[in-house]
């Protein structure tokens, strides 16, 4: 008797689930996998965009409440039954907070609550995310590649932890994928010539983050109907990913 699929996908903050793997996910539920999100903070202290929710900025348990609903939200409308925040009922990790540099990747905030993801030790964090993984028993680990797709520390510690996590967990019938931005999308988002960068308030990326993947894996899904459930935050990201690339969501799973 075949075993269903399960996947395991780790993320940093409400909406990164959408955002960076929304058509995988949805691609996955529908073909009949077991598919669990866990995510690692509640991004307390993302940038909040819209007017309407302004009165958030700042307010860490506000924000957190909301974006708890989004995530919610978003895992009904993609099919997901199993989603849990790292560290269950027994401890809260806390969003790091970041800036923006110059060149528009985003880098280390210049302070961070005690409880911030990147304010623990590696090593703790990677032991929540390994009793996960011996409790699902996943076919395969997914998470971000070593940069953390824009460098925000939250996603680059993420990946650190999950990937001790896989070597920490007694479950071994598994793979670890990273997510990492095809070459051409990665161009595309940073090109300074297309509409609405100047908005933006960067200058022009020196280098692009992105490598050449082992393997790929397309997803022709739209998952933008799952957007608006992340209404707290992904103003700016719909501005940085134009919607024919988020729509598509064409994904790179380097082993």
């Amino acid at each position: 008797m075949t075993d269903t699929p399960r996947v395991l996908l780790v993320h940093a903050h409400p909406d990164d689930e959408t955002i960076t793997t929304g058509g995988t996910i949805a691609a996955l539920v529908s073909e009949g996998a077991e598919v669990m999100v866990l995510t690692a903070t509640r991004g307390e202290g993302g940038e909040v965009i819209p007017a309407d929710l302004k009165q958030l900025e700042g307010d860490r348990a506000g924000l957190a409440r909301v974006r708890e609903q989004e995530i919610a939200e978003a895992m009904r409308a993609l099919g997901v039954r199993m989603h849990t925040f790292l560290g269950g009922t027994t401890r809260t990790f806390e969003d790091s907070g970041m800036e923006w540099g110059p060149d528009g990747h985003a880098r280390p905030a210049a302070s961070m609550t005690d409880n911030a993801l990147c304010a623990i030790d590696v090593t703790t964090v990677a032991r929540h995310i390994a009793a996960v993984i011996d409790a699902l028993e996943p076919h395969a680990v997914i998470t971000y590649a070593a940069n953390g797709g824009y460098g925000h520390p939250d996603h680059v510690r993420v990946h650190e932890a999950t990937t001790m996590a896989f070597d920490l967990a007694e479950w071994r019938t598994g793979r670890l994928l990273y997510v990492d931005t095809p070459t051409e999308v990665a161009r595309h988002s940073f090109d300074p010539h297309q509409a609405g960068f100047a908005d933006t308030g960067f200058a022009p990326a020196e280098t692009i983050p992105a490598k050449p993947a082992v393997g790929q894996i397309v997803i022709d899904q739209d998952v933008s109907a799952v957007l608006p459930a992340n209404s707290s935050s992904s103003t700016w990201k719909r501005a940085c990913w134009p919607p024919e690339r988020l729509s598509g969501m064409a994904c790179a799973l380097c082993a």
